[in-house]
């Protein structure tokens, strides 16, 4: 049912923008009500990240979420714990970004079959390559789970070609080389071109993360062909900022009103 929500989301309606959180960033509780304020604010879905101790997609500012989701002691279970409440209070997609090491340790099959249960409607696990991920996407096709490949902005036609159609889900574009990681300036045009590119060759619908941080931004990617925008950095920035020196809220109500109004400002609801 939750891959079924994704598709038809996709498929209709206005472009999409999505918030992207730790679970259990900066604990299990306060990673809950985040993100109920980002729906509250109006977040079209949500990317989900489990934490990792060896990310390599990712740059300082979800490396330390994962540091603050782990030292509160979050792992697997309790990542799928937190899913499967927000399942339980929202039909939005759900789409979760899980490091390959996690999901060998499970069981392809396993794992997939636990996210699906447990609300998830599409997993991207971005250090297994196309080639090397047979196992997973069959595994995620019998969970009735999307699968999402990942691609580099300098992707070419046939690239994009095959990891398009590797795709149950969405083909993750991101937007900038390297890893996350949020960005002042404009999207340059070599990214927008990707973008389009990407759109064009219509095998699977395109999401833009990496690099996105201002309204300008998702509004860039959307007008460029991409169905989902997604930002993440700058809001675990936010986060963040608004923590004591023990990585815990200095005050709880003030940190949820603040991400509701960022995503009202970012999904255009401001």
């Amino acid at each position: 049912m939750s891959l079924a929500a994704l598709r038809s989301r996709l498929a209709d309606g206005p472009p999409c923008f999505s918030p992207f959180f730790m679970l259990g960033d900066p604990d299990p509780d306060t990673s809950l009500q985040v993100c109920r304020a980002a729906l509250e604010g109006g977040a079209d879905m949500l990317e989900l990240g489990i934490p990792y101790s060896d990310p390599c997609a990712d740059g300082p500012s979800v490396q330390a979420a994962c540091v603050r989701a782990l030292s509160a002691g979050t792992d697997v279970d309790t990542a799928m714990g937190l899913l499967r409440v927000l399942r339980s209070e929202s039909e939005v997609p759900f789409n979760l970004l899980v490091y390959g090491n996690l999901v060998h340790r499970r069981g392809w099959r396993e794992f997939a079959r636990l996210a699906a249960a447990s609300g998830a409607s599409s997993i991207l696990v971005p250090d297994v390559p196309v080639e090397e991920g047979g196992e997973l996407a069959a595994a995620c096709e019998e969970a009735e789970l999307g699968a999402v490949q990942l691609a580099g902005p300098g992707s070419d036609r046939a690239r994009l070609q095959r990891l398009g159609e590797a795709c149950t889900g969405f083909l993750y574009l991101a937007g900038r080389q390297g890893i996350t990681g949020a960005r002042d300036d404009r999207l340059s045009e070599d990214v927008r071109q990707s973008i389009r590119i990407a759109a064009e060759v219509q095998t699977a619908p395109v999401c833009v993360g990496f690099g996105l941080k201002t309204r300008a931004h998702v509004e860039a990617v959307h007008e460029c062909g991409a169905r989902v925008a997604i930002v993440g950095s700058a809001l675990l920035d936010r986060l963040s900022a608004q923590l004591d020196e023990f990585g815990r809220p200095r005050g709880l109500s003030d940190l949820l009103q603040d991400m509701k109004t960022r995503v009202e400002e970012l999904a255009g609801r401001r």
